[in-house]
């Protein structure tokens, strides 16, 4: 009787695989050895794919939490830059000066218009362009 092996390597087909199993009627008597041998077989592939499955359904699980932490954390980091744009956008919330600081710049800028203008008739040659315009 031939030897039949049958792996996942085997092109072979199941009914070929019977048929040079069973090439001569003394064979018939070996056909309960030979399903035991493919039921044992097919529990170690089905062992092996259920591990597999297991595997995997286990890395997908993980790969989700991650994914899912990670969505918190990007929330919770975009959540606080927009508490500090809001306090960084106006200096009003920030600085509490901001009034006076604002009052001596404006009074600043007046006094630096008025140093100008002094030039200007103290020194008829001196002439500053001002947003376009020349003043004398």
């Amino acid at each position: 009787m031939a030897a039949v092996v049958v792996n996942s390597n085997s092109t072979m087909s199941a009914a070929q695989a019977v048929g040079e199993f069973l090439q001569s009627p003394d064979d018939l008597l070996k056909v309960a050895t030979f399903r035991k041998k493919l039921e044992k077989e097919k529990a170690s592939i089905d062992t092996r794919l259920k591990s597999g499955v297991k595997d995997q359904l286990d890395a997908t699980r993980e790969g989700l939490r991650k994914l899912f932490s990670t969505r918190t954390h990007i929330q919770s980091i975009k959540d606080e830059m927009q508490v500090v744009d809001a306090l960084c956008s106006d200096p009003k919330n920030s600085v509490s000066t901001f009034d006076q600081i604002s009052r001596v710049s404006i009074c600043g800028q007046i006094s630096c218009l008025v140093d100008v203008h002094d030039l200007c008739a103290r020194y008829p040659w001196f002439t500053v362009t001002l947003s376009g315009r020349k003043s004398s």
